[in-house]
């Protein structure tokens, strides 16, 4: 019986970048990559679709990476939420404390294995980011 490949949304604004990762997972992980580079459509994919991951940068147009995560957190979504993003770790840790949501890291930009094996790690349910939620 042959299952079908994990599913990744991609949330990414930069159409090269877009491009780019998703060849790299697709070609050498064998997953299965949406990409999406505006905001408002990442969310409503997000919400409507069977996705096993989402990578999202922080900058998107018309809605920010914190704020789709934080509507698919309100929606009840247990998608796993990964920050692929130059943004800086702290900055993502210090929103995730503040929102409560387990979330995972990668900083861009990144060798194609370091992101192959953080998509492992956060697949597996490893790798996310240490918060203090106190």
């Amino acid at each position: 019986m042959n299952l079908p490949p994990v599913s990744i949304l991609l949330l990414e604004d930069d159409p090269d970048l877009a491009r780019m990762v998703t060849m790299s997972i697709e070609k050498n992980g064998g997953y299965s990559v949406t990409a999406i580079g505006e905001g408002k459509a990442g969310l409503k994919a997000g919400i409507v679709g069977s996705f096993d991951l989402c990578l999202l940068n922080v900058n998107l147009p018309d809605l920010s990476g914190f704020e789709i995560a934080e509507e698919l957190q309100r929606r009840g979504s247990d998608m796993p939420l990964m920050f692929l993003t130059g943004a800086h770790k702290a900055d993502v840790a210090e929103w995730a404390r503040k929102q409560h949501l387990r979330v995972a890291y990668l900083q861009q930009p990144c060798s194609v294995s370091g992101l192959l094996q953080k998509i492992e790690e956060v697949l597996g349910g490893k790798g996310w980011l240490e918060v203090d939620r106190t």
